[in-house]
């Protein structure tokens, strides 16, 4: 069992501001939430509820908040975003991930015309097609599809089953997780008067640098442009963007998103599971999104939006508190029909 002491655990963390407060000679063999903690593990505490849970655990050392206090039974390490530290920590200890053995598998099919980078994997019954370029140390798992004319960067992954369609383009160190299917025709169709005419989709897709698209995920390809995912955007399984969509950077979405053709959503815009957008809207920078909302008009930057339709959260919790308090209203329509009552029966016997 690997053991980790305090200066490997500040290595991990990196160059920010650590104080540590306790024991400098312990060492942790695991990193554990709060939740599930052992005593040779380090942990993450925020807040007075967490700092209390901490102090009653057994647990060895704990990454928590400048802010907090020095007394919670264990060897701390002050940071100012303690998540982030503890993610650090976290990911160092993890075990590498058991990929498929390097190199080009034997029933691998690569057009001549392809071109595959130094490094590369590519696995049993993958087929990489005409004027197809992979950067180098990329890893294609078996029975993807890479279509003509695509180029896929470098420390990318892409896991099996995956089928990437003509002329996508795929930046450096993206994920792409089973079952996605990248660039594939927009749902547009001409009604003619007997029929849904075909309208072909000759855009395509840009896939910017470390975006992870998860498995069973849809992106479509612009009906002239490119549909766009901007850099750092991270996709739940059983996401769909439609046509023409461009997505800023680091936004992330939760599982059953479905965005609608030509919408325009912002950088850092947060969206939660099965949330739905209507076609050509725009959403500012830094948005969030209530789970299941359904967004049918644009949207400010900085909003946090929640219903159906959206609506920005502060007007929807007054509608929510006068619909709590209609009985109470009920009771006193009651009281002053009585009392109206009474007013009009004196009028009448005066």
């Amino acid at each position: 069992m690997v053991e980790y002491n305090v200066e490997w655990l500040k290595s991990a963390i990196g160059d920010e501001d650590i104080e540590v407060v306790g024991d400098n000679s312990i060492k942790v063999t695991a990193a554990r939430g709060l939740d599930s903690v052992v005593p040779d593990a380090i942990t993450f505490a925020v807040g007075r509820k967490n700092y209390k849970l901490l102090k009653e655990s057994a647990v060895m050392a704990a990454v928590v908040g400048k802010d907090s206090p020095d007394d919670l039974g264990c060897t701390l390490f002050k940071v100012a975003n303690p998540e982030v530290a503890f993610v650090r920590i976290a990911n160092a200890m993890a075990p590498a991930v058991p990929h498929i053995q390097s190199g080009i598998a034997a029933s691998a099919v690569i057009a001549e015309s392809a071109s595959v980078a130094q490094g590369c994997t590519v696995g049993a019954n993958a087929v990489v097609a005409d004027n197809a370029e992979i950067g180098e140390n990329t890893l294609i798992y078996p029975g993807v599809f890479i279509g003509p004319n695509v180029k896929i960067g470098r420390d990318c992954i892409i896991y099996a089953n995956v089928s990437v369609y003509y002329n996508v383009v795929i930046g450096n160190e993206v994920i792409i997780h089973s079952g996605a299917v990248i660039g594939a025709d927009g749902f547009g169709f001409q009604w003619n008067g007997s029929e849904h005419l075909k309208i072909i989709h000759t855009g395509n897709v840009i896939i910017e640098d470390k975006v992870e698209i998860g498995a069973n995920s849809t992106v479509d390809r612009g009906r002239f442009a490119s549909t766009v995912i901007g850099s750092g955007c991270k996709l739940d399984n059983l996401v769909h963007i439609a046509h023409n969509c461009r997505i800023g950077a680091f936004s992330v979405f939760a599982a059953h998103v479905g965005v609608s053709g030509s919408v325009e959503i912002g950088k850092g815009v947060a969206v939660g599971g099965q949330v739905g957008f209507a076609d050509h809207i725009k959403v500012g920078d830094g948005c969030s999104f209530y789970a299941k909302s359904g967004v049918a008009s644009d949207v400010p930057a900085g909003q946090t939006m929640v219903g159906q339709p959206a609506v920005e959260y502060r007007e929807k919790y007054k509608e929510y508190k006068n619909i709590r308090g209609i009985d109470k209203l009920k009771d006193r329509i009651k009281i002053l029909e009585q009392k109206l009552e009474e007013l009009i029966n004196e009028a009448d016997n005066a």
